[in-house]
């Protein structure tokens, strides 16, 4: 009898502590995000390109090998915007999950309106 009690006794404070290493986890939530942005059609790294996170104060630009940065980011998505005078508008969700995050952009040059003669 004795031996079953120390035996519950240890199964609850096991599930207990591990309920709580649980929710301390999800508090310590840190991801880094680093993305390159590159032209879609000839596939060159895009150089001073400014990337937003939205409803952050986030942003920044991408450098010489068209790589952007941001780290210890607490939210577990993100909405990436472009906006760049010679491509279209890009806009993308993107889900974290905790540490290194990886992505590629690919951002369309705009059209050029046809000359009305």
């Amino acid at each position: 009898m004795r031996k079953s009690r120390v035996i519950s006794l240890t199964l609850a404070l096991a599930i207990l502590f591990g309920l709580n290493y649980q929710a301390m986890g999800q508090d310590t939530f840190r991801a880094s995000l680093e993305g390159k942005v590159i032209d879609s059609k000839s596939e060159q790294s895009l150089t001073g390109i400014k990337v937003v996170l939205v409803d952050t104060e986030l942003s920044d630009s991408t450098d010489s090998r068209g790589v952007f940065n941001f780290s210890d980011l607490t939210s577990s998505s993100v909405t990436i915007r472009i906006e760049h005078d010679d491509y279209e508008i890009y806009e993308e969700k993107v889900t974290l999950e905790d540490g290194y995050n990886g992505v590629v952009i690919r951002l369309k040059a705009k059209q050029e309106k046809e000359e009305v003669q």
